[in-house]
């Protein structure tokens, strides 16, 4: 006997116009090389006629949502509906809030679309050493987002499960998985290339001289 799909058609329909806002006072290292907000909200406007927003912290396992508002203008509530809301393509927009800033000096942030996931897709298929450090950026990265990493992963790079499953084994076996620290490490001084890193991607924390706005938002 089969389970009827009880999914209403719109609940996998994509959000876009979806606002994240996080202060630059509270950025924190959340595992070796890995930077983002300490909290963020998260919010989408007359999604569906839904007003939907999310507060996220960061934890020692990467950003969780302890809350979730919907509400709309007209003060009903489906609850069929918020129990359908896609709240993981709302918290992909958590993986913006993140930076790697490689020891190198290279850095590296969420691939949204377009132009910029094709070039990281032909850097992987160029170059095996290449395309394994993608993956284990995009890996950890998606992580911390509160998304599912692998799959995360086979989507952005086009790269197999199976082969994927290897390079995050080997990576982590080798010690150079960014592993999260026990408690997200608020920044103070950082060093200089790591201030401009940050600085160009969160307007760079409050204390450091490359001082950017209070609050950041960003529209998809």
């Amino acid at each position: 006997m089969s389970t009827p799909n009880r999914r209403p058609w719109w609940a996998d329909e994509p959000i876009d116009n979806w606002q994240v806002t996080w202060s630059n006072h509270d950025l924190a290292e959340l595992a070796p090389n890995i930077y983002g907000p300490l909290a963020l909200r998260l919010g989408v406007a007359n999604w569906r006629g839904i007003d939907l927003a999310l507060e996220v912290v960061a934890t020692p396992e990467g950003y969780r949502c302890p809350s979730v508002t919907l509400s709309r203008r007209d003060g009903v509530i489906d609850y069929a509906a918020f129990r359908l809301t896609p709240i993981e393509e709302v918290l992909r927009a958590t993986a913006q809030a993140l930076v790697m800033v490689a020891p190198d000096g290279g850095t590296f942030w969420w691939p949204i679309d377009g132009q910029m996931l094709d070039d990281l897709r032909k850097r992987a298929a160029a170059d095996k050493a290449t395309r394994d450090g993608l993956v284990v950026m995009v890996h950890a990265l998606a992580s911390f987002a509160g998304l599912p990493p692998r799959d995360t992963v086979v989507r952005a790079l086009e790269i197999p499960t199976a082969t994927v499953t290897r390079i995050i084994a080997r990576a982590r076996n080798g010690g150079t998985y960014p592993e999260p620290f026990p408690k997200p490490r608020p920044i103070r001084n950082p060093p200089a290339e790591v201030g401009e890193a940050l600085a160009e991607h969160f307007g760079a924390p409050a204390d450091h001289p490359h001082v950017g706005e209070a609050v950041i938002e960003q529209e998809a």
